[in-house]
């Protein structure tokens, strides 16, 4: 039996890319409150982690868990913050039309792979200050990287 890493790293994905889209496509009063709920739990988590540990004590894996519970907790505020702009949307735009409402769901299911795309910008910015390496060639990278990972779900999702 072989342990394959790029296998487990892919089936992670897959689940992780399965869950934003149960969290994402929650209805409405169920999925705010199980993202407020876990964007709470995870602020405090990330708040107590950067409060108590030190990075010179913890191993690689104690970073790598850091920086895990960072992507998670942009990801769920961006999470949120799309819900909000989706309930006003709603709120104002209550349209019947069923061309409208095919289409709004179409759009829908591209929102939580580009959110987990977006919600890495904070970690790559956080990588290249930690190297001393935050410039404009850098920060033009990341928008680069975005840009073509964001063209790249919409065109195939």
């Amino acid at each position: 039996m072989s342990f394959d890493f790029a296998e487990v790293v892919q089936d992670l994905f897959s689940f992780w890319c399965f869950f934003c889209y149960i969290v994402y496509g929650m209805k409405y009063k169920l999925s705010m409150f199980f993202t407020t709920s876990l964007l709470l739990i995870i602020a405090a988590l990330l708040i107590i982690l950067l409060l108590f540990i030190n990075p010179e004590n913890v191993s690689a894996f104690g970073l790598l868990g850091i920086l895990m519970v960072m992507y998670l907790f942009f990801f769920l505020l961006l999470v949120f913050i799309c819900q909000v702009i989706d309930r006003v949307i709603n709120f104002f735009n209550n349209r019947k039309n069923p061309k409208d409402i095919l289409k709004q769901q179409k759009n829908q299911r591209k929102i939580p792979y580009i959110i987990a795309v977006l919600a890495l910008v904070p970690l790559f910015l956080i990588s290249f200050n930690s190297l001393g390496q935050v410039n404009i060639l850098n920060i033009s990278l990341i928008v680069l990287f975005e840009i073509l990972a964001i063209f790249y779900i919409v065109k195939r999702v």
